[in-house]
């Protein structure tokens, strides 16, 4: 259920961001920048991947992981929660 309302909490966030963006630019020049932002966080990720992959083998790093109180306010651990 918690995914559920992750997913509604996703799209009513784009959907404002795009309302918002629509208010300054027009649609044309929206599907432009929606492109932009594609290209530039596939390539993102892409690097990203290989970049921090090998830092972990180069630097011999053992991560663990302690939970804190403010952690809760990190919002990549409230999608990551129904995945424990």
């Amino acid at each position: 259920m918690a995914l559920f309302f992750n997913v509604l909490f996703i799209i009513a966030f784009t959907a404002l961001i795009y309302i918002v963006t629509l208010q300054f630019f027009s649609g044309e020049r929206l599907k432009d920048i929606i492109n932009f932002v594609q290209i530039i966080l596939s390539v993102g990720i892409v690097l990203g991947y290989q970049v921090l992959a090998r830092s972990f083998e180069i630097i011999d790093l053992a991560v663990s992981y302690s939970f804190s109180w403010w952690h809760v306010f990190i919002p990549p651990i409230w999608f990551g929660a129904p995945f424990e």
